[in-house]
């Protein structure tokens, strides 16, 4: 059996001899004082007394020691602060069985240890509060220590105020399961300093407990095993009852962790302490809220952290780092919800995050970085004002990329989207400043949208859908990638074109058509190379092919054919990109054509055809007209 640090050795009294500090061992009440050494070894002790305990150890040096295999201490009638089992002044009680707690009175604890004293039980516990207020187990102070090797079991749920499950001020280590049922009062469990070990699983059901399931002010707290919170709100209408409430100290959980909401403004986790820790580490962690407006993580912080499936030891804050699972069910719950942190925070998500009517993401005001690694997101992302970042390198979204404070950089706040190495369909988007597709990215622009300027770098590819438009400049160093595999295709962009990357198009040159991208600002500066790629070996016809268009202003290199030359074959035919007024053709062998804009005299092949044709019926026409003469001038000699 393990036994506590503060576990101290049974001292038997001598034979024949009982000390007076030693109440009598009859059954009722059991008090040690003056610091002597004291055995306890009925199986049963009743006795109602209020600021007392039925089983009380008093003064520095009392050892009380509890024999019997199976105790049961109760305190039936207490009016006001009855314990079943307490300890006070540096006084140390040993149980050495298992021990089973009632309590039935107004602020009543089944135990109470006060500041400084010890409490050791090398069994299981069971503890029952059918009063008002107080709570199952109470440490008074930083030097309240309690022991319990067994498993634990927290009853308080029938008065009609109800009672705290434990309040842990204090160090305290639970070696088995511990199960805590509380219901209408204030918190499942509240640890405000100190530690507290939970070196198994950890179970906690809390009803309408106004500061929730598990409220950590101060405490390390570690969970050794698995840890289940649910929590709900059927008596005090408006309460909240979150699953963790921490405004401080740090809370680890080594197993799986399981927290349910069920009621309106309930949330999974509450952070809002500056140097504040919750880190729940099992990857298979999942929070679920049922209730309107019951975020999944609420987070108001300076400085703290949430690690959702890892751990939070080698994060610095403020961060939420998701790798479990976030699930939000009501009307405004969101997955995630920032909106009141003071400082900018920053979201990792590798995990799942669904929010089925409310933000999967809702920024703060301040300058957030949303950083989408892996994993999933059902819902939309909202950033909020400020400066914000959202880097997406990996995963998938079911939902829109809010940037959330308009598109404009005039109000001094400058959104960023970064597709970042992922190869994917962009969602739906708004209101970001700069949308930078980086490092070897692939992303396909199904949907029109507005941004200030779109970048792509030298390794990546934004493919335009057809008919899409931009609304904004465009600074292409990499490729943009047009190619409708119809030649038929248009994208707009609204805007200025710069950059020195390139301009992949489809075109036919056996039906003089291509994609054509169109320009409505300038294009000066630029050196957009054109990559016409055919849609089928057809012979060409020769004839000019539009393939781009500058309603502003444009000038000779700023769009090139592959390599910087301004000449490709294509089907057979060598084409010429060349600039009339301001639309850019490709142009068989550098001439102009009957479809033309301007009439340029030409000297192609099949002008030259048409001029022979020309001079050929002229000299057959004057033939004619020789022949014609001749025989009118002979029948005239011979009337």
């Amino acid at each position: 059996m393990r036994l506590s640090k503060f576990f101290i050795p049974f001292i038997c009294s001598v034979s024949g001899i009982v000390h007076a500090a030693c109440s009598s061992d009859d059954g009722t009440r059991f008090l040690a004082t003056a610091g002597d050494t004291c055995t306890a070894a009925q199986p049963t002790y009743t006795f109602s007394i209020n600021v007392g305990g039925t089983i009380d150890a008093r003064d520095v040096g009392t050892v009380l020691n509890i024999t019997a295999p199976n105790i049961t201490s109760t305190n039936p009638t207490g009016s006001g602060s009855p314990y079943a089992l307490t300890t006070s002044t540096d006084a140390i009680i040993n149980v050495s069985g298992n021990f089973t707690g009632n309590v039935n009175g107004l602020n009543g604890r089944v135990i109470a240890v006060f500041n400084p004293s010890t409490v050791n039980i090398a069994g299981d516990a069971i503890l029952n509060h059918t009063g008002s207020q107080g709570a199952g187990i109470q440490l008074f102070g930083a030097d309240a220590n309690l022991t319990i090797n067994g498993t634990t079991t927290v009853t308080a749920t029938t008065g009609t105020t109800g009672a705290d499950g434990m309040r842990l001020t204090g160090t305290s280590e639970f070696g088995g399961d511990v199960v805590v049922n509380v219901a209408n009062y204030i918190t499942g469990i509240s640890a405000s300093s100190e530690s507290a070990q939970f070196l198994s699983n950890l179970t906690l059901t809390a009803d309408s407990m106004r500061n929730g399931g598990l409220n950590n002010t101060g405490a390390t707290v570690t969970v050794a095993g698995n840890l289940t919170i649910d929590t709900r709100n059927t008596v005090n209408d408006g309460d909240q009852v979150h699953a963790i409430n921490a405004t401080g100290g740090i809370l680890t959980v080594n197993g799986m962790s399981t927290l349910t909401t069920e009621s309106i403004d309930s949330h999974g986790i509450v952070l809002s302490g500056a140097n504040t820790a919750v880190g729940l580490e099992d990857i298979a962690s999942s929070i679920a809220t049922q209730g309107d407006d019951a975020h999944g993580i609420f987070f108001s912080s300076t400085a703290g952290i949430v690690a959702i499936g890892q751990s939070a030891t080698s994060l610095t804050g403020p961060i939420v780092a998701n790798s479990g699972e976030i699930i939000t069910n009501g009307a405004n719950a969101n997955g995630i919800d920032l909106s009141t942190a003071t400082v900018g925070v920053t979201v990792d998500n590798n995990g799942a995050i669904t929010s089925n009517n409310g933000f999967a993401i809702l920024g703060s005001s301040q300058d957030d970085t949303v950083n989408l690694i892996a994993g999933t997101v059902t819902g939309d992302i909202n950033l909020g004002d400020g400066s914000d970042t959202l880097n997406y390198t990996g995963g998938a979204i079911n939902g829109q990329l809010n940037g959330g404070d308009g598109v404009s950089s005039a109000d001094g706040m400058v959104d960023t989207l970064n597709y970042d190495g992922l190869t994917i369909t962009a969602p739906d988007m708004m209101n970001w400043e700069l949308t930078n597709v980086i490092n070897g990215a692939n992303v396909t622009f199904a949907n029109d949208f507005e941004t200030e300027t779109l970048t792509t770098d030298s390794a990546s590819t934004a493919v335009l859908a057809d008919a899409l438009t931009i609304t904004g400049d465009v600074v292409n160093d990499g490729t943009i990638n047009m190619q409708s595999g119809t030649a038929t295709g248009t994208a707009t962009i609204d805007g200025n074109l710069t950059g020195s990357g390139t301009l992949a198009i489809s075109i036919d040159v056996g039906a003089d058509i291509a994609d054509v991208l169109t320009v409505t600002g300038d294009s000066t500066s630029a050196s957009i190379a054109i990559h016409p790629n055919p849609i089928s070996a057809v012979p060409a016809t020769g004839n000019d092919v539009l393939v781009a268009t500058v309603d502003g202003t444009t000038a000779a290199g700023d769009f090139t054919l592959p390599n910087g030359t301004t000449m490709q074959t294509i089907n057979g035919v060598t084409y010429e990109l060349v600039l009339v007024g301001n639309n850019w053709f490709l142009r068989a062998n550098g001439t102009p054509t009957s479809n033309s804009p301007a009439a340029i005299p030409s000297t192609s092949v099949w002008a030259l055809l048409a001029a022979m044709l020309v001079m050929m019926f002229a000299a057959m026409a004057a033939m004619v007209m020789t022949t014609t003469r001749t025989t009118a001038t002979t029948a005239r000699r011979f009337r």
